[in-house]
């Protein structure tokens, strides 16, 4: 199903469908076969495909601190009445474009950041440097 709202994306999974402007979709997705699904899905007379997987480096963070380490720079209310499971923001941080999906799991506070590629390692540093006071652990 597609999802509606700018603010909300539609996930199954690791696989999710974000809505970035009128009539632009994210498929963001780590099974290249869900791909081959979906032109049958979506009139493609009237639909494009373009694969910007190298333009956009995804960054997923947890834990109990998520959310005060992204209020450092993020200017988006991320309690969970305001910004619910699968909700998504297009925003910035530290004055980089970045995209925010909060994903649906166990604990609650996970969510991925979209990043343009060309930021990622300005990102990285802003975010090592900004979660240095929570106890910070980088997992691959």
């Amino acid at each position: 199903r597609l999802p509606e709202p700018f603010t909300v994306a539609a996930a199954q999974g690791e696989t999710a469908i974000i809505r970035t402007g009128p009539e632009r979709l994210w498929i963001v997705t780590p099974d290249p076969a869900v791909l081959t699904r979906l032109p049958g899905a979506i009139d493609n007379r009237r639909a494009v495909w373009t694969d910007l997987g190298h333009g956009r480096t995804i960054l997923r963070i947890s834990g109990p601190k998520t959310r005060a380490l992204l209020a450092k720079g993020l200017p988006v209310d991320l309690h969970p009445r305001a910004f619910p499971v699968n909700a998504v923001a297009i925003s910035a941080i530290h004055h980089m474009d970045v995209l925010v999906h909060r994903r649906d799991t166990p604990d609650g506070d996970t969510f991925d950041l979209y990043v343009p590629r060309g930021y990622s390692r300005s990102f990285w540093d802003w975010m090592s440097e900004s979660a240095a006071e929570f106890g910070c652990e980088v997992l691959d």
